[in-house]
């Protein structure tokens, strides 16, 4: 249930903040490159719905440095 499931991850990551950036960083769940070419990658397709995510551009720059 999806329920279950976000609330073990919630669990496993409440108080582990280096393993919720490693796991946001994860290859296999992140897109390259910056905001708009990371959200023109999520909207291709079902890439939205099949556990992409472009969450670890805040994780890794929060202030929005990068780019600039």
């Amino acid at each position: 249930m999806k329920t279950d499931a976000a609330l073990d991850f919630s669990d496993k990551y409440e108080n582990d903040l280096d393993g919720f950036v490693q796991f946001i960083n994860e290859a296999n769940l992140i897109f390259q490159g910056d905001y708009k070419e990371t959200w023109r990658q999520i909207r291709e397709g079902r890439n939205s719905i099949d556990r992409h995510s472009n969450l670890h551009l805040f994780v890794n720059d929060p202030f929005g440095q990068m780019g600039r």
